[in-house]
């Protein structure tokens, strides 16, 4: 069995305003064996108790925006305790889980105002950049799975609560009917599960990558060195992360 935690970088909304502000939208997934998340779990309880020494582990969420608040003008508690140096060390102690454990990363990426021209002047509106992540992600994890004997998925989102009710809808349907690209779900089972990094330490997996993806699409920065490290651990299909590891859309 396979889980599946799923981040988002970046406002989902199409509205002039959201667009000028984010003009890309990233949702992505972190996939690994269910035998491995006990000892994922207690590496990233290790981690916290090592750096945040009197804090209890349940009051800390490793997150890229604290991480990157940090150096700032307000950064973000307990980050705020560390010095740069502390907290890059914290980070290279994060990636090294996803060295020494099979994660892999699905991430797809959205230009919200291209694909919101698609329809102008149309009576269909467009789809939420959510929903269609949604969708092109549980179509690449339905191929991993295949790649792994059929092996089963559950996900486990974080909570989104304007997004939830919508999520369960889709994801019965894809499940029922098939999506678009891939004609048969097989492999994705049950309803998705929500959570929050408050509750779910390993929502951190995507989170961290996610900023990746989103910064070098943002800033057009195909080279940024930390989307770079994300690569490495993105699902390939016949070698190709194009499209499978990596969606962009349109």
């Amino acid at each position: 069995m396979f889980l599946f935690y799923f981040d988002e970088t970046g406002d989902s909304s199409l509205k002039e305003s959201a667009i000028r502000k984010d003009p890309w939208f990233v949702l992505g997934a972190a996939g690994l064996d269910s035998q491995c998340w006990r000892a994922i779990d207690d590496r990233l309880t290790d981690i916290k108790r090592s750096f945040f020494p009197g804090i209890s582990s349940e009051k800390i969420e490793i997150k890229s925006t604290s991480i990157r608040s940090t150096g700032g003008p307000y950064p973000r508690w307990p980050f705020s305790l560390l010095s740069l140096e502390q907290v890059n060390e914290l980070v290279e102690s994060v990636y090294s889980i996803f060295d020494e454990f099979p994660v892999t990363l699905f991430f797809v990426a959205i230009q919200k105002e291209e694909h919101r021209n698609r329809y102008a002047g149309k009576v269909q509106r467009p789809r939420s950049p959510y929903e269609l992540a949604f969708e092109f992600l549980i179509e690449r994890i339905d191929y991993f799975l295949m790649e792994k004997d059929n092996d089963i998925g559950f996900f486990i989102l974080d909570e989104k609560h304007e997004f939830e009710k919508m999520i369960r809808e889709r994801q019965l349907h894809y499940q029922r009917y098939g999506t678009w690209e891939k004609r048969t779900i097989d492999n994705v089972k049950e309803a998705p599960f929500f959570t929050s990094s408050r509750f779910s330490q390993l929502v951190t997996l995507p989170d961290l990558h996610a900023y990746n993806v989103y910064h070098r699409f943002r800033y057009d920065k195909p080279d940024y060195p930390f989307f770079e490290r994300t690569k490495k651990y993105l699902y390939k299909r016949a070698g190709r992360i194009e499209g499978y590891g990596l969606k962009r859309f349109p």
